[in-house]
């Protein structure tokens, strides 16, 4: 969407083609709308600075461009051309001023989602895609600005991050930082560690002096208090249940299921003996209740699966 455009709907003066066209992609996305709110603002804070204005606007124009150079760089609106706001007339240099002043001036506010008993999904500033885990939350400004886009999370969730090389994406979760540019992987973080599973493109995750690349279907794990991380193979897609409503298992060791079930049904899986605990298992379950999930895993593995209240105990036969 041009800025162009932008100003000749404010000023009434699009055609009913393109009034169309900027309502359509107004209501396209949340990041769209809140473009044009903070375009809108700029716009109308300017026409009232404009009734006490007898500046020299040509002056006045050069010097304005001099100081967004800098500060331009970066940031999610761009600033109108001249030839947009000369549509405004004797408007354009408080409009141009005050889109300076609002850009170079304002501090992003910063904004907390959070989920509760379920999962959330949210669209960020930059168009990036994030699904939240219960009782998760993400904290990001109102809209990026400098050289990256930065979030901070508490929990779990699946990330898809709009492409941006010249602005990479910085998530912080405990002691651990993952950039990355434009990819999808699930960051996982508890008071105790932080990991991070790749399941398109490159992922780099740092604490301090140490870094790690990782590549789809591998994964690490970021202790807290604890030196050195490794990556590993990740051969099935437990980690994305909360976001596709499935367990997917791929010749996955029965202790690796359990894990997962235990957070998705809220029950305490044990498994005394230890053999049972590498049992594999290939299966994928789509939103079927515990008993059902525990009749199929009994039968497969020819084991007994006995529950009490919160607590699942799975033994021989």
């Amino acid at each position: 969407m041009s800025d162009d455009l932008l100003v000749k709907y404010l000023l009434r003066e699009a055609t009913e083609q393109e009034a169309a066209s900027v309502e359509a992609w107004i209501n396209e996305q949340p990041q769209h709308a809140r473009y044009y709110q903070d375009f809108k603002t700029i716009w109308e804070e300017s026409r009232k600075l404009a009734a006490k204005s007898k500046v020299d606007v040509d002056a006045a124009w050069g010097r304005f461009q001099g100081r967004v150079a800098a500060s331009k760089k970066g940031r999610n609106m761009a600033i109108p051309t001249r030839t947009a706001l000369g549509i405004a007339a004797g408007l354009a240099l408080l409009i141009a001023g005050s889109m300076a002043l609002f850009l170079t001036g304002r501090e992003a506010e910063m904004i907390a989602i959070r989920s509760g008993a379920t999962p959330l999904t949210d669209t960020l500033p930059d168009g990036s895609v994030v699904t939240l885990n219960r009782s998760s939350e993400l904290r990001y400004p109102q809209f990026f600005s400098g050289d990256t886009r930065a979030v901070t999370l508490n929990g779990e969730a699946f990330f898809e991050v709009a492409p941006d090389k010249a602005h990479p994406f910085i998530i912080t979760a405990n002691e651990a930082s993952v950039r990355v540019v434009g990819t999808s992987f699930n960051v996982k973080s508890d008071t105790a560690a932080t990991e991070v599973i790749v399941a398109t493109g490159i992922v780099e995750v740092r604490r301090k002096d140490e870094a790690l690349r990782l590549q789809p279907n591998e994964a690490t794990t970021v202790y807290k208090g604890k030196a050195g991380f490794e990556k590993r193979r990740t051969d099935d897609a437990l980690y994305n249940y909360y976001r596709t409503q499935e367990f997917v298992c791929n010749n996955t060791p029965l202790s690796r299921l359990t894990e997962i079930l235990g957070e998705a049904y809220n029950v305490r899986f044990e498994i005394p003996e230890p053999a049972l605990r590498e049992l594999p298992l290939t299966v994928t379950f789509r939103n079927e209740s515990l008993p059902e999930v525990l009749r199929v895993i009994s039968e497969t593995l020819n084991i007994q699966a006995v529950q009490q209240g919160d607590r699942v105990i799975l033994k021989s036969r």
